[in-house]
Parts: structure tokens; sequence; C-alpha cells
């Protein structure tokens, strides 16, 4: 159920994503219990659905329980608790709790600099989000040395055509 969802999601069709990560969540709940891992995931999935459909309260509400859950089960620096974490802020973003999801943001990608290899994927795609709450918030210097940063890092490790780097590029130009 989740891969569908994500393949729903992929297609642009976030309505029927939303309903295969919601029986995801159902059927793992009831087979390995509301604290498993995979059950976690699912919750984690089901919240950037209902992100995708409008409805980012639920999605704080998901979250929430995915950054809490991954928390007890793993740390707060696994970064499985840092997906989910960087998840939430991105929510608060679409909430306009922009100075909420600047704390989040600051302290995710402090965490997965420190836990990650320098050209994880996690960290590039935190600096753009933490670039997109500096740039909500008028520290548009801050953003753009953050998107440059960014790029410099994918430029390194993707191919020139990855749809990262080309995200970046918008990004980055949206920057300046």
């Amino acid at each position: 159920r989740d891969v569908l969802g994500d393949t729903y999601r992929h297609l642009g069709q976030p309505a029927l994503s939303e309903a295969q990560h919601a029986a995801a969540v159902r059927l793992r709940e009831a087979a390995l219990g509301p604290d498993h891992p995979l059950t976690l995931t699912s919750v984690h999935n089901l919240a950037w659905a209902c992100a995708t459909t409008g409805r980012p309260a639920e999605a704080v509400r998901l979250l929430d329980r995915a950054v809490a859950g991954f928390t007890a089960l793993y740390g707060p620096d696994h970064p499985a608790t840092l997906r989910s974490l960087d998840s939430l802020a991105v929510c608060y973003t679409d909430l306009g709790r922009h100075a909420d999801a600047l704390r989040l943001e600051e302290e995710c990608l402090a965490a997965r600099r420190r836990v990650l290899p320098p050209d994880h994927p996690d960290i590039y795609q935190g600096m753009h989000n933490l670039a997109a709450s500096y740039g909500a918030l008028g520290r548009h210097a801050d953003a753009l040395r953050l998107e440059e940063e960014c790029l410099t890092v994918q430029r390194r490790v993707l191919p020139p055509d990855h749809p990262d780097t080309l995200a970046s590029l918008t990004n980055l130009a949206n920057s300046y």
C-alpha cells in the first residue's frame, strides 16, 4: 500500500496516494502494532500525503506521532527521526509557522551533518528546506548562501541533469 501511495503521489494523484497510505497505516497497525518502525514509516507517508492534499494541520498531528515514535525507538539523531522532523518543519511552513519551521530546520540540518556522510541526500534536502525557511523570514542572504552550498554538493555527487540538481538550480535562481 505504501508503494502504491508513493506511485500515485509521483503520478500527481494525491487523493489516491492518501487513500493507499491510510490503508497501509491501518494494515500495519493491525499486524505490527502502532509503534513498529514500519507502522511509523507508514504514518510519516500518510502525513506527507495529507500535506499534499492541503491538510497540513492533519499532517502535523501525524508527524508529531512519527517523530515521537522514532525518537523513542532510535533516538533524536536517527535518520528516520530526522526525516520526520524535517517533514514536520515543512508542514509548519505550510501553516505559516515560519519561526517554528526555522528552529526545526536548523536543528535537523545540524543533526544530519553530525551523523550522516557529508554528501548524503538528506543533508542537501535539509539545506534546501532551511533555505526556504530563511527566505520566508526575509533572511535572503542566508537562503542564497545555503542554496549555493547545496548546489555545489549536488554537482559533486549527482549528474548535471538529475532532478535534484535541476530543482536546486531553480531554487538558486529564485534566491537570486
